[in-house]
């Protein structure tokens, strides 16, 4: 009886442990790996996240096939360069309803989007809210 308890007592501890731990966050897993030819696209990306990249002018900037550059991309920062490039661009977007005054139509010129409905739609997605709300709630004049 005894050592079916303590069985019990190991099997709860254990579910507990995995509950708390399937909650983190999935990047708190990921070992970074360090891959110079990576950061010098992010940094092309950051510097200008409006232009409309191609997978193989990226791939072609660090001397990789488009499938082998994806992949290697995706190894090292968690997801493909047209997912991070998506993520940049609404960073951007954000930055720029908080602190200029630029149309929505300007700023969707600006970041890469071919008008201000796509924007909108790409925005809320991830916001919670459309540009003008966001706009509204956190300008800074």
């Amino acid at each position: 009886m005894r050592l079916s308890h303590n069985n019990n007592n190991n099997y709860l501890i254990g579910e507990v442990i995995f509950a708390i731990l399937s909650r983190l966050p999935v990047n708190i897993w990921h070992v970074s790996v360090k891959d110079n030819r990576i950061e010098k696209i992010c940094s092309i990306l950051k510097k200008n996240p409006g232009k409309h990249w191609s997978t193989s002018e990226l791939a072609d900037k660090v001397y990789f096939s488009d499938n082998a550059f994806i992949r290697r991309f995706k190894e090292v920062m968690g997801e493909p360069p047209q997912v991070y490039l998506q993520k940049l661009r609404i960073e951007r977007i954000a930055e720029l309803l908080m602190e200029s005054e630029l149309s929505i139509e300007d700023i969707a010129s600006e970041c890469g989007f071919c008008d201000r409905h796509y924007l909108s739609r790409t925005f809320k997605k991830h916001y919670k809210q459309s540009p003008g709300q966001f706009r509204t709630t956190f300008h800074i004049p």
